[in-house]
């Protein structure tokens, strides 16, 4: 009997369309390009948005919209996937984790992914009342110029809800059911970094970590051995090429991009935090306007460009800011980029491409990855942003730091990160048929 796997149907939960420029876009296109390669592969996204989106359907995917299930056990039942991705990060992740649990249930596997998580320690009472400020916050509508009233917390009840009516259908005791929420609520009221948010209990059954560095502390907590994988991170995979082919662009002017984060929308700055750091690296521009020019990019989806539209037009500044485009073709006409931390995938590919980078620190928060690895010049106020950037242009990586910081995130930067997440899973469910 032939072991060759002639179609792969495969399942992801997605809070945005997958069309739209994030990480989950970028992580995927990577892997699906390679594993079509190999063999027929048909991917569902579950969009999980306050609204029902339009369905969309091409030759790469098809959506499925979760206003149209009940609970989780329904669109395992109605999709049958081979393979379910879902976070192995329990209750906290909603509907993750209600596709993880109904697809174990129908012994369907479910596979993870885990990156680096350097979201900084955060007090209990700033975390708690940064949660609280957004659950009650309206959000953008995609479909209109209007807010949604109270969308941050309407939506977190609403998957909440998802996830109880699956642990129902599941058949899950009612004790058990109290025990998630109560779960639930303490992650919502306290944060821990990275691993330390995984509990063995929860385990799925693949994880694909971004590198070597998360085996022991996944290990200690319980997760098994055979079901950690490390891969890199496929998002990379396309980087150096189109690094290598940057072109030298001679200017006058030092060309300075400050590339945001959504730092409000994860509960780390307050917007008015946020703000007044904008400002005065605009401020701070205009000042040396004769020698530096600013453009800024925001996320392409977390951030609403509106909110930095009024911080110019309060300027009065001629300022550059965009949203959209690839970050790659920013950072070849840039000669040092500022950024809030090194939380985002956009600070990574600065360093790959070994631009300089400035991550301005007003607020002392500690443990930055990029700066404690020396890769990255930390401004702690406004008056050192121009010295700052004058600094970066002069200075260098360091290849050894660099090889270091390659190897204790990022794995390897071979381009392969997509090969290798694709024969696994692959390899995944291939064993699981032919030993049936």
């Amino acid at each position: 009997m032939s072991k060759e796997i002639s179609k792969l149907k495969i399942l992801i939960p997605i809070h945005l369309l997958p069309d739209d420029m994030s990480f989950h876009k970028l992580y995927f296109e990577n892997i699906f390009a390679v594993l079509r390669e190999k063999t027929s592969v048909e991917v569902f996204w579950l969009v999980y948005m306050h609204k029902k989106q339009k369905k969309i359907k091409n030759k790469f995917f098809e959506t499925i919209d979760i206003h149209e299930f009940d609970n989780a056990g329904e669109v395992i039942k109605t999709i049958n996937p081979d393979i379910v991705f879902a976070f192995a990060g329990g209750p906290q992740g909603q509907i993750h984790h209600a596709l993880s649990l109904a697809a174990k249930s129908l012994d369907i596997p479910v596979v993870s992914i885990i990156i680096n998580d350097h979201i900084p320690e955060m007090k209990r009472s700033k975390y708690l009342k940064s949660n609280i400020t957004r659950f009650f916050a309206d959000t953008e509508s995609k479909d209109s110029e209007k807010k949604i009233f109270m969308g941050r917390g309407k939506f977190f009840l609403y998957k909440t809800m998802f996830l109880i009516k699956t642990l129902n259908f599941l058949k899950i005791s009612k004790l058990e059911i109290i025990r998630t929420l109560i779960e639930l609520l303490q992650t919502f009221s306290s944060h821990t970094k990275a691993y330390g948010n995984f509990n063995s209990k929860y385990a799925n059954t693949l994880h694909l970590l971004e590198s070597e560095s998360l085996l022991k502390p996944l290990l200690d907590v319980g997760f098994k051995e055979e079901t950690l994988l490390v891969t890199g991170n496929p998002i990379y995979d396309k980087t150096l090429k189109k690094i290598q082919q940057f072109r030298t662009i001679k200017s006058e002017k030092v060309h300075v991009l400050l590339m945001t984060s959504p730092v409000v929308e994860h509960g780390i700055w307050t917007r008015d935090e946020r703000d007044n750091v904008v400002e005065q690296v605009i401020r701070k521009c205009i000042e040396s306007s004769n020698e530096i020019e600013l453009t800024i990019k925001i996320h392409p989806y977390n951030e609403d460009l509106i909110e930095y539209q009024k911080i110019i037009k309060k300027i009065n500044a001629d300022i550059k800011i965009e949203k959209d485009g690839d970050v790659l073709d920013f950072l070849e006409k840039t000669d040092v980029v500022i950024v809030f931390s090194s939380l985002s995938t956009s600070a990574y590919f600065t360093v790959i491409a070994k631009k300089p980078i400035i991550v301005c620190n007003f607020y002392d928060i500690q443990n930055d990855k990029l700066v404690d690895s020396e890769l990255a010049i930390e401004c702690k106020d406004a008056d050192s942003i121009i010295p700052c950037i004058k600094n970066a242009i002069s200075s260098t990586i360091d290849s050894k730091k660099f090889d270091n910081f390659v190897k204790e995130e990022l794995y390897k930067l071979d381009g392969d990160s997509g090969e290798r997440i694709s024969l696994a899973l692959l390899d995944l469910i291939r064993n699981r048929k032919f030993n049936d």
